[in-house]
């Protein structure tokens, strides 16, 4: 028997739909994969558009700036908002990360982009990390690696 309320909704709507639970299913199957190497301490929120995923450091952390996985109708984002050294610094070091992204909606404060062409310049601040990932992309190993860097980076504790 047909569902009566989706039956009710125009094709656009139903489109929509099976477009976000796909990209949800796709963002389940990654957060079930990366649980095994960190404790993510994961929660899901369906909302208005979208599902988001949440981790946290540690169970006793608020949601306030952890980690996210969203799954909108467009696709799968990885979220991330990092304190950190433009470079100069092994640990922290996030320049290169946000020259990788920045064109896909990663954006960074002043202070972590202050006096960057200095090779010894150590601008320090805040950077809003947005990664696209794509199911059947041919980087898809790539993207996935500077998750787990950035998960380094705000220190997710290893499960051995």
């Amino acid at each position: 028997m047909d569902n009566l309320f989706l039956s009710a909704l125009d094709d656009n709507q139903l489109k929509t739909i099976e477009n976000i639970k796909a990209n949800k299913a796709f963002a389940l199957r990654i957060i079930k994969d990366l649980d095994v190497v960190f404790n993510t301490n994961f929660s899901i929120e369906n909302q208005q558009n979208s599902v988001v995923i949440y981790m946290k450091v540690s169970a006793s952390h608020n949601l306030y700036n952890c980690a996210r996985f969203v799954a909108t109708t467009n696709g799968v984002k990885f979220c991330s908002k990092n304190l950190g050294y433009y470079k100069g610094l092994k640990f922290k070091d996030l320049g290169w990360l946000y020259e990788k992204y920045k064109g896909n909606g990663t954006t960074a404060d002043d202070n972590f982009l202050f006096n960057q062409e200095d090779g010894y310049a150590r601008a320090f601040g805040n950077v809003e990390f947005e990664l696209p990932i794509k199911e059947n992309d041919v980087n898809l190993k790539e993207t996935l690696k500077d998750i787990v860097y950035i998960m380094e980076q705000k220190r997710f504790i290893k499960r051995f």
